[in-house]
């Protein structure tokens, strides 16, 4: 053996160099593991929060669709009792309702012929009401062909309320607020629907026709 060639014995010379690359690499990785975290939380809440928006539309969509049927109904009935100076209801025990939008009242404001109240109640024959929205479904919205109800979009036949006594007003329907609370209203027809809660007397996702 050489007498200069003595890096056997030198442990600096035997020794590998730090790996630098290997420990640059680290940092890189976890950056990109925390960037991707990041991007994968916004995506997530922008999802979430994309999906609270649209629901909302949708529901305030539904509630204008309810209303719209609200005010179609007292339309109709108005334009029936123009036409034939009374509403297309009798008094008697009911008094001013409430009076759910079934076969029974709905057969006289469409002129079903085949029904035989529709003969006495509109002779003339007029369809004081054309449904926007046709159901087959019991619970479906809109004018059910089979029971021909006619529903809220949460499947519920509205009720309407009609000044029988013919005194100019009509008693609100309890539990609502407001001017409406425990008074009669100027109106000769009003009309709610029961909500997504498909409960009248839980007023407060009921919609109105007259609020």
């Amino acid at each position: 053996m050489s007498m200069n060639d003595d890096s056997s014995q030198d442990p600096a010379v035997r020794s590998s160099p730090p790996d630098l690359g290997r420990r640059k690499q680290r940092p890189i990785i976890s950056r990109f593991l925390i960037g991707f975290s990041i991007i994968g939380a916004l995506g997530l809440g922008a999802f979430l929060l994309g999906r609270g928006v649209l629901n909302s539309v949708l529901q305030g969509n539904t509630r204008l669709n309810a209303k719209k049927d609200c005010v179609q109904l007292v339309n109709s009935i108005k334009m029936f009792y123009t036409e034939y100076n009374r509403y297309p209801v009798a008094g008697g025990g009911a008094g001013e309702g409430p009076f759910d939008t079934n076969r029974q009242l709905m057969d006289v404001l469409t002129n079903n012929r085949n029904s035989p109240e529709v003969a006495e109640m509109n002779p003339w024959g007029i369809a004081f009401f054309e449904p926007s929205k046709i159901s087959k479904k019991p619970k479906g919205h809109g004018f059910v062909e089979g029971t021909r109800d006619f529903n809220d979009p949460w499947g519920t036949p509205y009720q309407v309320y009609i000044d029988v006594d013919y005194d100019g007003q009509v008693q609100a329907p309890p539990g609502y607020g407001g001017p409406a609370a425990g008074s009669p209203l100027k109106r000769g027809v009003i009309a709610h629907s029961a909500g997504p809660d498909r409960s009248f007397s839980k007023t407060r996702d009921n919609v109105t026709s007259w609020k």
